[in-house]
């Protein structure tokens, strides 16, 4: 603050100095010119009353009248006369002999006459010896023409004018103190006020809110000290209310149980609550970068892969001997990555339990519904009691129905145990779907229900597990006889984007849209009571899923109830043709 009033009363100084001594300049250079142009008048109309008198004689014959008149003059005005005539040639001087004085001829004033009724200048007098005013006049004296000149000491001038200029100098000399005086009277009226918003700020700058400022007045300074007071007072409740939610933040991140983490654009920690601390059994994470406290190439290729995409993806990672759901988000705005790490260990411990629960189960169950099966077809062969015969046949085709249950969860826990048991073979469109055709046709023709077959291009080659993929096709085609009474089924294959798609599409019940998302969980029918009168196990969707994921492709579906269902599976395959 000390700094600014000490600017500013030294720029206000230099300012009022300039313009006091501005003042004084043009002052004095105005009353001199003027005072000098009415001097140079009144010599002028004091040589034309000269004149008026002079015309009367003969500056020859009168040469003595003449003399005493001028000198008469010169002594009632204090100015001095000269007259020339028009060689130089001086004939008369109030002041001066004039046989001692130089030819006039070459005078500034007289040389002005040539062009000018009258010529003027202020120049030094050699004759005197000091600064004089002239003004010279053509004037006629019987018939001939001189000139007369008339003059004034500039001494004469300069000290009335120095007495003018010494009153201008004390007149600025006082205004000067008096704008003195004012801006001390000013700096302090401000100063306070200033002072005062400054020791305010630094205390609100520090973190101290309840600061206010007094300033008695109705001027800018005393709206701004409200307007202060009021900034003030809002920005305590911002305060508050920013610290009140970065405690809740705090104490939320703090609480959850899953490791959470914030990286920057480079990947450095900026922001990680306990659990993730407690997970890497290290402290003090912030500026390190994630990846080389984690090493683990899944981890740095996921990091990549969200930046690149600018999209939140979801995968599992593995740290140490434990496994995570790593879930991540990007934050574009701020070029930050969110990352919260989900234990799953124990639920993939028991997942693989279940697993094998399932696979175990499985088998020894084999083994009694084989023979429950065997049994049951011989006991079919041998009572001839069509009441008795029923019951054995109920009896068998439900062991047959425990009996494709138990080898389809086979199959499924068979799918999901490994991701390396696909057998690659490079195979022909059209010789899959010939051979699904072949299975269904006879089916075809006894329900009544049109098959019909549309192949693109028959001699793409898809490099894919040929047996997996046939089992896929009559899961899907096989469920759509189940649900499908009359019409068509139609099964088709198509390329596009660099990739193959089976289309599978009957005209049967369809699916309700509130069962579109669940129908690939296991054991999930639509038609319970229709499931199970067909033979259905509720696990054929799921195996089929499963051999898509396999072959790192899609399925998606269509469905209009009465209308029909599409399943559309999208696989990639590799561009080679049999040539």
């Amino acid at each position: 603050m000390k700094k600014i009033v000490s600017k500013f009363s030294f720029g206000y100084l230099i300012v009022v100095t300039l313009l006091s001594s501005l003042i004084v300049f043009i002052s004095y250079s105005t009353i001199r010119s003027h005072y000098i142009s009415d001097l140079t008048n009144n010599l002028e109309i004091y040589s034309k009353l000269i004149e008026s008198e002079l015309i009367k004689f003969d500056l020859i014959q009168d040469n003595k009248q003449i003399n005493d008149l001028l000198n008469e003059f010169s002594s009632t005005s204090k100015v001095r006369i000269t007259i020339i005539d028009k060689s130089g040639v001086v004939l008369f001087d109030s002041d001066e002999n004039p046989s001692g004085m130089e030819n006039h001829k070459n005078r500034p004033e007289i040389l002005e006459l040539s062009n000018s009724e009258i010529g003027h200048s202020i120049r030094y007098s050699k004759t005197v010896q000091e600064d004089m005013l002239y003004v010279a006049r053509v004037i006629k004296m019987g018939d001939s023409q001189y000139y007369l000149r008339t003059s004034f000491f500039v001494y004469k001038m300069n000290k009335l004018l120095h007495e003018v200029r010494t009153e201008i100098i004390e007149i600025s000399v006082f205004v000067y103190l008096i704008s003195i005086l004012g801006l001390f009277v000013f700096i302090k009226k401000i100063s306070n006020p200033i002072k005062q918003l400054s020791e305010a700020s630094k205390k609100v700058a520090e973190g101290d809110f309840d600061v206010k400022v007094k300033i008695n007045s109705k001027d800018e300074l005393g709206d701004l000290s409200i307007n202060f007071n009021n900034m003030t007072k809002r920005l305590k409740k911002l305060f508050y209310k920013v610290n009140s939610q970065k405690e809740q933040l705090d104490t939320l991140i703090s609480e959850i149980q899953e490791g959470l983490v914030v990286l920057d654009s480079k990947g450095r920690i900026k922001l990680y609550n306990e659990s993730f601390s407690d997970l890497l059994r290290k402290d003090n994470l912030i500026g390190k970068k994630l990846t080389r406290l984690i090493d683990n190439n899944h981890l740095k290729n996921l990091l990549e892969e969200i930046v690149s995409n600018d999209k939140s993806i979801t995968r599992e990672i593995e740290v140490g001997n434990r496994q995570f759901l790593c879930s991540t988000s990007w934050i574009k705005m701020k070029n930050e990555v969110i990352i919260l790490l989900h234990d799953i260990s124990e639920l993939n411990k028991l997942e693989l339990i279940k697993k094998d629960f399932v696979i175990n189960v499985s088998h020894e169950l084999r083994t009694p519904l084989t023979a429950i099966k065997g049994f049951s077809e011989t006991l079919i062969d041998e009572i001839d009691d069509p009441e008795q015969k029923r019951y054995i046949e109920i009896i068998s085709r439900h062991t047959n129905r425990l009996i494709r249950i138990v080898n389809d969860l086979l199959h499924l826990s068979e799918l999901e145990q490994t991701k390396t048991n696909l057998i690659l073979d490079k195979i022909k469109v059209n010789d899959i779907l010939e051979n699904v055709y072949s299975l269904f046709i006879q089916k075809s023709n006894e329900k009544g229900i049109d098959l019909i077959i549309s192949i693109e291009n028959k001699e793409r080659i898809l490099e894919i597990d040929n047996f997996r993929i046939e089992q896929l096709l009559i899961n899907l085609i096989d469920n759509a006889f189940k649900y499908t009474d009359k019409g068509n089924i139609k099964i088709t294959s198509k390329e596009k984007d660099n990739k193959q798609v089976f289309i599978i599409e009957d005209s049967g019940l369809g699916i309700p849209k509130d069962d579109v998302d669940r129908i690939f969980e296991r054991f999930y029918t639509v038609d319970k009571s229709r499931s199970r009168r067909v033979g259905g196990t509720g696990l054929g969707l799921s195996i089929v899923k499963h051999i898509v994921l396999l072959h790192k492709g899609k399925i998606e579906i269509e469905s209009e109830i009465n209308k029909g269902t599409r399943f559309i599976i999208t696989i990639p395959f590799t561009q080679s043709v049999i040539q």
